[in-house]
């Protein structure tokens, strides 16, 4: 019987330090061009352990990927409150509420943005605009621990999936046809016209969950628009408990939805909400239709 020649296992030299992914800079205002095509801008969707995902939110999925498949999809903007962040809220919470922890908030979150960026297609600009709840995870350290201001791994931003441009504004096509987004300015259920008539220029914002379009114009630059998106959320989450019932029984003004943005030739067109009509039976309306939404297109 002859001898067997062992052969050596192959050696593997691994790094000591495995470098962490490059980081998105956070800037004040991101811009980019659409000459023809769609962004879709959501905001205030809230995901916690709670309310993982919600109608608007599957619909969101649903059309990206209908627009990314048609090849009109330029961009989807996520304008704020992407989580709730009740546990660092300045606000005590109310009786025994459930919260969950922050690092199972954070993992919905990313999942969220990951299943939303998978169906958008590359080449699709992915932006990620601040909320004063995101801003509650920054404050929260900084006034806990500010030596460790600059350490990596202590921000939001860091936290997030990397593949989405957070800034604090974005502008879509700068110059004098543009349409700003940002999560905040004017309050209240004027806020549309109130944001439109203080920019001059088309701007979504988010915050108040009371969708709305109003149409400005004047001599220089014809229509303009000023949108609220309304939120992403359920109108029953329990991180509108806070309302006491007026936010689930519509007495708040607030509405499910986000918003479809069309560009032709750079010139934006009259801007479109996709409103939910029905939560629990994942019915929402677009463009004078209903849309059923499926229950397990999110896991």
């Amino acid at each position: 019987m002859g001898r067997r020649t062992l052969q050596p296992e192959p050696v593997f030299h691994l790094p000591a330090v495995i470098a962490a992914p490059p980081l998105r800079l956070a800037l004040d205002t991101y811009n980019f061009e659409i000459d023809t095509g769609i962004a879709i801008v959501g905001s205030d969707p809230h995901w916690t352990v709670a309310q993982s995902t919600t109608t608007a939110t599957r619909a969101l999925v649903h059309l990206v990927s209908k627009f990314a498949e048609e090849g009109s999809l330029r961009a989807l903007i996520l304008a704020g409150d992407l989580p709730d962040f009740g546990q660092v809220s300045r606000h005590a919470p109310l009786g025994w509420e459930k919260r969950g922890s922050l690092a199972e908030e954070l993992k919905i979150v990313n999942e969220r943005l990951g299943e939303i960026k998978l169906v958008a297609g590359l080449g699709t600009q992915l932006v990620r605009v601040k909320g004063n709840h995101c801003a509650r995870y920054d404050a929260r350290l900084a006034a806990v621990a500010p030596e460790f201001a600059g350490v990596r791994g202590f921000s939001l931003d860091e936290q997030l999936d990397p593949d989405w441009q957070p800034c604090m504004v974005c502008e879509i096509n700068p110059g004098p046809f543009r349409l700003i987004v940002k999560h905040r300015h004017k309050g209240g259920a004027n806020a549309a016209r109130g944001n439109v008539t203080a920019a001059g220029k088309s701007v979504a914002t988010g915050h108040t969950h009371q969708p709305n379009v109003v149409r400005l114009s004047n001599a220089a630059t014809g229509s303009f628009w000023g949108v609220d998106l309304g939120t992403m959320a359920a109108l029953g989450s329990g991180s509108f408990a806070y309302t006491e019932g007026a936010a689930s029984t519509g007495m708040a003004g607030w509405a499910s939805s986000f918003g479809v943005f069309s560009f032709v030739g750079g010139r934006l067109l009259w801007p479109e909400l996709v409103h939910v009509v029905d939560e629990a039976a994942g019915l929402v309306s677009f463009r004078g239709e209903l849309l059923r939404v499926a229950e397990g297109s999110l896991h």
